[in-house]
């Protein structure tokens, strides 16, 4: 473990300055990226992996979800708008 990145900076210190190709797994239901060229790998989530984890427990009647640290979310457009969005059902942008 190098770093931790909030989704409120995970474009400028993630993509800016390295090599990353993004990638999705689809048995997690996540996107990951490597930087071969520095050997770098970073797992995450973004608006699509939470509002189809959120779908999931809605589905599953499961009683609630969590994430990591609210503080580092994007106010109005982020991850817990993805949340609130996929519980009205409708596709976060």
């Amino acid at each position: 473990f190098k770093t931790f990145a909030s989704y409120r900076s995970f474009e400028d210190r993630m993509w800016k300055g390295h090599e990353f190709v993004q990638y999705w797994d689809s048995t997690a239901c996540a996107p990951y990226a490597y930087d071969a060229k520095n050997g770098f790998y970073a797992t995450y989530d973004d608006k699509r992996s939470v509002a189809m984890k959120t779908t999931y427990a809605l589905d599953k009647g499961l009683k609630g979800i969590m994430f990591w640290e609210l503080t580092g979310d994007v106010p109005g457009k982020g991850l817990l708008k993805a949340i609130a969005d996929a519980q009205e059902g409708k596709t976060s942008q």
